[in-house]
């Protein structure tokens, strides 16, 4: 069973898939920018992890940023947040042995929401 979940922030697409049985395997989240995709995927023990974070992130006041890892059993991922002269955004990056590391980078959006 596969559910997915359409985010639009700013001028990108975020496609985020739940794969697998019951609540999913696997969590998929692909962004489309300016003809451009990136994937990223999530381990079901990383997923929890992200969501935790994700929402510490969304509540943090505007000025602060951090940045947390979380070690699965083939990847690690890095959640950052930064800010720069335009805009506060969130990085989540993925390193795996024999693999290019790749990254997401998603923007804070109107009124916060991102």
């Amino acid at each position: 069973m596969v559910r997915t979940l359409k985010v639009f922030v700013e001028r990108k697409t975020f496609l985020v898939r739940l794969e697998g049985e019951h609540r999913g395997n696997w969590c998929l989240i692909t962004e489309h920018s300016r003809g451009s995709v990136f994937v990223l995927g999530f381990e079901k023990d990383a997923v929890g992890w992200m969501i935790e974070h994700l929402t510490k992130a969304i509540e943090m006041k505007s000025h602060l940023g951090f940045n947390r890892k979380f070690r699965g059993k083939c990847c690690v991922h890095l959640m950052e947040v930064g800010f720069n002269n335009h805009i506060r955004f969130i990085r989540i990056s993925e390193f795996a042995t024999n693999r290019k590391s790749s990254f997401l980078i998603i923007p804070e959006g109107e009124k916060g929401r991102g």
